[in-house]
């Protein structure tokens, strides 16, 4: 058995009027209960005060040589101090104080007996520790702040069994069981017996699966962890602009992605060529549909993108505008692509026309948000010797050519190709192609 002296090595007991208790009774008992409990009348802990301790005409306890002595406290062992007068009974009835949860130093309240941290030699989620030396019973640690550094990170619900007094579970602060990622492997970690179960001190990080989970009200988020949120954030994005198809995997911890998907543009019309009293004028092929939203995926596990390619532009006694390619993030959002606008005959000229792009549009599917293809412009006829190509539809559109020209390839991720335009006398001319779709995964 181990023994400490108590904070002050002679105590001075007095009454209430601050006179010395000369005969006065100072009962020791178990912690919080009426258990008489031996504190000892040297440092060996081989003799054990009477108890109660009788005070000497000095208000102090008195050794069995009948000098003046300390009192000295099993280690590890809380204890309650009841103090009465000499006239009192055993049980006190009337005693002057009562002071609980007394401890030698190192071993009692706030303190952690015999070491700084605990060393766990348990497994994954069943821990084990204890302290050296060992407490009398688990209520002599009850409410004690201790440190126990984990071999293994916990997975889920945990337990810990302290000094072979049983195994007890480890929760939350809000008394809820453990999830995992609350105990890292190494690392230290704080915990107080709260009389049914193991509590942890302070707040923990939280794991990557509770940070994608979202529910978690226990732990903080360090700024590394933000990453693990679904992609409004926005602080990781992949964009996929080469037509064809490829494939997003999900990094670890990532469940939900906001995407945007755009189908390729269509190309713009081509023109025939024109005698001295003609003109030709082709309209402008549509934009690709636009998708977004946030779609749930799963870590791990791949999805294909498609990339659609831009439409042709329509040639002279050729084809016309070709259609542009669908995009999409898996069957989750589609984007078809925008309509080519058809090629323009040559025609004489008499009052101000118009020559129309496609008229047929497509509205993408899956997203929060679904926008259908943007039309190109007509081509047009003003003067009798010139014709203009109409704008390729969408925020990326190729120029319309005039009076005599190709048109502009679209520039921007959808746009749609321009119309060409043939004035009197001018050879045919294509339209410019539209511009390939794109993906953006963000998260």
């Amino acid at each position: 058995m181990t023994v400490n002296l108590s904070p002050s090595p002679v105590q001075h007991f007095t009454d209430n009027n601050g006179n010395l208790l000369t005969g006065g009774k100072l009962f020791t008992y178990q912690a919080g209960t009426t258990t008489k409990q031996n504190a000892y009348t040297d440092s060996s802990g081989a003799t054990a005060f009477a108890n109660p301790i009788i005070l000497n005409a000095r208000g102090e306890p008195t050794n069995p040589s009948g000098f003046s002595s300390g009192i000295w406290l099993t280690t590890g062992v809380g204890y309650k101090f009841v103090l009465s007068p000499a006239s009192d009974t055993d049980p006190p009835t009337n005693p002057f104080w009562t002071v609980d949860q007394i401890s030698a130093p190192g071993a009692g309240s706030g303190t952690i007996p015999g070491s700084t941290a605990l060393i766990d030699s348990g497994t994954a989620n069943a821990y084990v520790a204890g302290f050296s030396p060992a407490p009398a019973n688990q209520a002599a640690v009850l409410d004690i702040p201790f440190c126990m550094v984990a071999l293994n990170a916990n997975t889920g619900a945990s337990t810990l069994n302290l000094n072979g007094f049983g195994v007890k579970a480890i929760v939350r602060r809000d008394g809820s069981a453990c999830i995992g990622g609350e105990i890292l492997a190494g690392q230290f970690v704080w915990l107080a017996w709260n009389g049914t179960a193991y509590q942890f001190i302070g707040i923990g990080a939280a794991s990557a699966a509770a940070v994608a989970a979202g529910t978690d009200t226990q732990s903080y988020v360090t700024p590394a962890d933000l990453g693990g949120l679904s992609s409004f954030m926005g602080f990781n994005q992949t964009v996929y602009s080469t037509p064809g198809t490829a494939t997003f995997t999900p990094p670890t911890g990532v469940t939900k992605v906001y995407v945007t998907v755009i189908g390729g543009g269509g190309g713009g019309g081509a023109t025939a060529s024109c005698s001295g009293s003609q003109i030709s004028f082709s309209g402008g092929g549509n934009g690709g549909s636009r998708g977004s939203g946030v779609v749930t995926v799963t870590a791990g596990v791949g999805v294909t993108v498609t990339v659609g390619a831009g439409g042709a532009g329509g040639v002279p006694s050729g084809p016309n505008g070709a259609t542009g390619g669908t995009s999409s993030f898996g069957a989750l959002i589609v984007a078809p692509g925008g309509g080519g606008a058809p090629n323009a005959s040559a025609v004489a000229y008499t009052t101000p026309s118009f020559n129309g792009p496609n008229p047929v549009g497509y509205v993408a599917t899956g997203g929060a948000l679904n926008e259908g293809t943007p039309y190109g412009n007509p081509g047009i006829g003003i003067y009798a010797s010139t014709g203009g190509g109409g704008n390729g539809g969408g925020d990326g559109g190729g120029d319309g050519a005039g009076p005599t020209g190709t048109g502009g390839a679209g520039f921007s991720p959808g746009g749609g190709g321009g119309g060409s335009g043939t004035g009197a006398s001018g050879a045919g001319q294509s339209g410019g192609n539209g511009a390939s779709g794109i993906v953006i995964v963000r998260w």
